[in-house]
């Protein structure tokens, strides 16, 4: 494992029935890092470059596993808060995925942080309803559903939400429109009204990495430091 890059891996997964690519990130040898699971994982280290927004903290206690999807099909299929493969895709990570970490890196399983954009937030937010041990989680524009709502109120995690101003009509690859900004706010007014203590921002832009990126400093800065 090469320090300081983001190292491809494979993995099989029995619960997606499929290899699964990882981009690993070690930023220095640590006896039992603690971790950091980034969906759409090419967007998070290519784009976002998490790992280098990481880095500059000079924290050095993480392991950021990057996790891809193969296309925007599949993606649809393991992330959306309707997909069918969606619990096949939780099941994943957190049998298979904490598994191969633990025995690779020893890994440290207390305060998971999640971070996902769009579909790859949903999951992540799914995560943390479904499986105790994820308790935090970062949501850039999560798609939202009344289910989720319902849900993530009664779960114990920690939640970062941000969302653009003018995501209320987005244009989705099919041609279709989407408003992703009132379910998000409507999943802060509820987590307000339950007294779920969480960070909430509206940003100033639209359903993209341009709007999201300089979130990432301020999503470390709130979990670590």
């Amino acid at each position: 494992m090469n320090i300081g890059l983001v190292n491809p891996v494979i993995i099989n997964s029995k619960a997606l029935q499929r290899d699964v690519k990882l981009g690993i990130y070690l930023p220095t040898e640590i006896a039992q890092p603690k971790l950091i699971i980034a969906f759409d994982g090419q967007d998070l280290s290519q784009i976002a470059q998490l790992h280098k927004s990481y880095n500059a903290l000079d924290l050095n206690e993480h392991i950021i596993a990057f996790v891809h999807y193969p296309n925007v099909t599949i993606r649809a299929e393991e992330y959306h808060p309707e997909g069918k493969k969606r619990h096949a895709m939780m099941q994943f990570i957190h049998d298979e995925l904490l598994q191969y970490l633990t025995d690779e890196f020893n890994i440290n399983r207390d305060e998971i942080l999640l971070i996902g954009d769009s579909l790859a937030a949903s999951i992540a937010l799914m995560l943390t309803i479904e499986y105790e041990i994820f308790k935090q989680a970062a949501l850039f524009s999560p798609m939202i559903t009344d289910t989720l709502i319902d849900s993530a109120v009664k779960a114990d995690a920690d939640y970062y939400i941000v969302v653009g101003d003018e995501e209320y009509e987005f244009t989705l690859k099919d041609g279709s429109e989407a408003d992703f900004l009132t379910p998000i706010q409507d999943l802060h007014d509820a987590l307000n009204k339950h007294g779920h203590a969480h960070y909430y921002k509206e940003l100033q832009g639209n359903h993209n990495w341009k709007t999201w990126k300089p979130e990432i400093k301020n999503v470390l800065n709130y979990y670590f430091l």
